[in-house]
């Protein structure tokens, strides 16, 4: 793609599998420092090892309102922050919809919506800087 990142702070959430996975790897492809998180520290550990020393997995459920705070630590230890990828997102209930019920559709929202807007209002400021 050729953004000129090189040498810039990337965070890629959901970035152990599937698109996210493809991100991160594309981002360091460019030269970014990438902090990719997700939950699967196995599937972390082999993203790192093809990042060639530009990618670090960092593990974390981003249903947690803690997380976007540690997340944001750990990649301003390698630089301001220029880019998030809020990636995450799925469903935590399966099954029918006529079956499901409010506290399922709540966590659902949650995964996709509510992560997003904590991660987002986590890195915001540096970014306005």
């Amino acid at each position: 793609m050729m953004l000129e990142l090189v040498g810039k702070t990337v965070i890629v959430t959901g970035a152990t599998a599937n698109i996210g996975r493809a991100i991160a790897l594309e981002f360091a492809s460019e030269s970014a420092k990438v902090i990719a998180v997700g939950r699967d520290a196995e599937a972390g550990a082999r993203l790192e090892a093809e990042g060639d020393g530009l990618i670090r997995f960092f593990p974390s459920d981003m249903t947690d309102p803690s997380s976007p705070a540690r997340i944001l630590a750990e990649a301003e230890s390698l630089g301001p922050v220029a880019v998030l990828v809020n990636n995450v997102g799925g469903n935590l209930t399966q099954g029918f919809f006529v079956d499901s019920d409010p506290a399922g559709w709540e966590r659902d929202i949650d995964l996709n919506l509510g992560t997003t807007l904590r991660m987002t209002h986590a890195v915001l400021p540096g970014m306005i800087e």
